[in-house]
């Protein structure tokens, strides 16, 4: 019964992110002070930790707010540095910081300083909501649909 729970709440979570971690919602709800982040996935972990049900063996938690678009729970990270990998790179401006990043959100560039760090952020967090707008759009390379008809 517990690992029935457990999966019932993964499911669910799992839907849940199918429709509100969509850009389109994600931009219809920006006036939402806290929208989802994955809190019956937090539940279910949780409970399939203290329940021992064997659910989640190593499939990854979901982390912190995203830093990019601060609406969408983490699940990936970028920057950070390990001893194992030697001496850090001095010209590496996020050796020192990890920064959590949701699915939708992605970085892109070299990043010097902090200016082109939030620049990047801020960019990462509009491209991620208007991706949905970017898809609907007909691509200017397709030929139109009633081509044929000349």
């Amino acid at each position: 019964m517990r690992r029935l729970v457990v999966k019932a709440l993964e499911k669910t979570d799992e839907a849940l992110d199918w429709v509100l971690y969509r850009p389109a919602v994600v931009k219809a709800f920006l006036w939402v002070p806290r929208l989802w982040q994955c809190d019956l996935a937090k539940l279910s972990i949780r409970l399939d930790d203290r329940w021992g049900t064997g659910v989640h063996a190593d499939e990854g938690l979901p982390g912190p707010l995203c830093a990019a678009c601060r609406r969408r729970a983490a699940w990936t990270e970028i920057g950070g540095w390990d001893p194992d990998w030697g001496e850090p790179d001095p010209e590496d401006f996020l050796y020192d910081r990890v920064v959590p990043l949701c699915g939708w959100c992605h970085v892109h560039g070299q990043i010097l300083n902090e200016t082109e760090f939030q620049a990047a952020l801020r960019e990462a967090a509009a491209d991620s909501i208007a991706m949905a707008m970017a898809m609907a759009r007909p691509s200017i390379t397709e030929p139109p649909r009633d081509s044929w008809r000349l």
